[in-house]
């Protein structure tokens, strides 16, 4: 048990929440009792979020390596899919948006800079509109 739990990945390094978990679970193995699965917490800040993830993925490590002690498999999968949706959907509501992306978004207008004509919406990557571009090109 010992050596089966010294070879368990464990992210965030000794002092985390996911080794608190597993020295509490080696205990309860080592009385041959079953390991309930952690209570998940959703709503919550992404470094409570991605801590949970690293108690759930530690389960998950030792629900396949000792099923009979960790029995809550399906239901640990579930959970980590849970977590990665909402690390992700708090990443993406963090994420500031790029000084292009508030271009394309705010409409901003765009002229073509040898004539001055108002440049349609898809080519306001460009600095010369369509035509202007083709008389440079001859």
């Amino acid at each position: 048990l010992r050596w089966i739990f010294a070879c368990t990945p464990i992210r965030g390094g000794l002092d985390s929440p996911a080794a608190t978990h597993a020295q509490q679970w080696l205990k309860k193995v080592a009385q041959n009792k079953q390991v309930e699965l952690p209570r998940l917490i959703i709503e919550a800040d992404l470094a409570t979020l991605e801590s949970t993830l690293h108690i759930i993925e530690t389960y998950l490590h030792l629900a396949r390596t000792l099923p009979a002690h960790f029995p809550a498999l399906e239901q640990a999968e579930g959970h980590r899919s849970l977590l990665n949706e909402a690390i992700t959907r708090e990443l993406s509501r963090r994420r500031k948006p790029r000084s292009s992306d508030r271009r394309r978004v705010s409409g901003a207008a765009s002229n073509c800079q040898k004539c001055g004509k108002a440049m349609p919406v898809l080519s306001r990557q460009f600095r010369l509109c369509q035509s202007c571009f083709r008389n440079q090109r001859q």
